[in-house]
This record gives structure tokens, sequence and C-alpha cells, in this order.
């Protein structure tokens, strides 16, 4: 431990820059009234968000979060956004969630949509990637180029949730 703080003593000292990295944090209200939050961290402040709406704080610094929601809850959650990685955070704890790979809407012969993971009423969904289009954000008239998935977060009618096809045709389906 004391041969770490003498190299980030002599790195503070020589002028060079420590970067922390920066990720995407989702304040996402899924009750059906406005809530003000409050976002403790590297990135900090304030947001009312309405209902059924999210706050996306793209390019947040990468660290120790705490979120505490004054109103409708007074419910506090603690976590880490990793470098390049997204954080949701269930306001209310109201909102069901569905993650899937939009690749095929853009590439005719494929599933449209192919559901990878759902998500129940969690508090805090972490993830160690960028997910690129969020809840309430429509997807890009144009794919990025990437062989890889294309995800993309959605809020679902929590009563599809036992029921995949319904959940897919939803994604599919939301603008």
């Amino acid at each position: 431990m004391r041969r770490f703080a003498f190299v980030l003593a002599l790195l503070g000292g020589s002028g060079c820059k420590i970067v922390f990295g920066s990720g995407d944090l989702l304040l996402y209200n899924g009750t059906d009234q406005s809530a003000e939050v409050t976002v403790d961290g590297r990135t900090s402040g304030t947001f009312t968000i309405p209902a059924h709406r999210g706050e996306r704080l793209e390019g947040a610094v990468a660290g120790a979060y705490k979120v505490v929601e004054k109103a409708p809850t007074q419910r506090q959650d603690q976590f880490e956004l990793k470098d390049g990685g997204t954080v949701v955070v269930n306001i209310g704890s109201e909102a069901c969630f569905a993650r899937s790979d939009i690749s095929g809407m853009y590439t005719t012969g494929k599933e449209p949509v192919r559901l990878l993971q759902t998500y129940d009423k969690l508090d805090v969904l972490a993830f160690d990637v960028a997910i690129p289009v969020l809840p309430g954000e429509p997807p890009p008239a144009r794919r990025p180029k990437s062989a890889y998935a294309f995800q993309r977060l959605s809020e679902v009618p929590c009563n599809l949730m036992r029921d995949e096809a319904a959940m897919a045709d939803w994604v599919r389906k939301t603008r």
C-alpha cells in the first residue's frame, strides 16, 4: 500500500494527469410521478425527472457514486460506474427492462430483435459495456459499424416479463 501511495505521489508531483475514464449513468423514473434525485460522485448534481423519463449523464466520470431519491421515496443506492460501462438507476424500482440486440433491425434476413436479458424491477442495473440505446431513446436511423451486437435497453410493461415474443415485439415497435 505504501508503494502505491508513493507512486501516486510521484505521478501527481511530476505533472502527470491521472485519468479515471468515463461511462454513462441513466437516472430512469419508471413511476407515475416526477422524482427529485441527487447524484453524489465524480459527476454530481440534482435532477427533477418526469414520470417514465430518464436523465442520461453521458460521459460521467468513472468511480463510486451514491444516488439519493428525495421523492417519491427516500431510497439511497451506492454503486461503481466502470470505465466504458453503463449504470441505470431505476427510480422507485417500478420499471421493468429488456436488454436486446437490435442489429437485425438494420440487416435483412436477421431477426429484428433478439432478447438478451430481462430485469424485473431491480434498483440498479450495472453493465461493464456501453449500451448505445437507453430507455426513452429511439434507435438511430443507421447502425454504427461493428461486428458485435448493437444493444438496446428498453422499458417494457412488467406484465410482459414472462412472454419473450411479446417483449421482443414491444421493443421492435417502440421507437
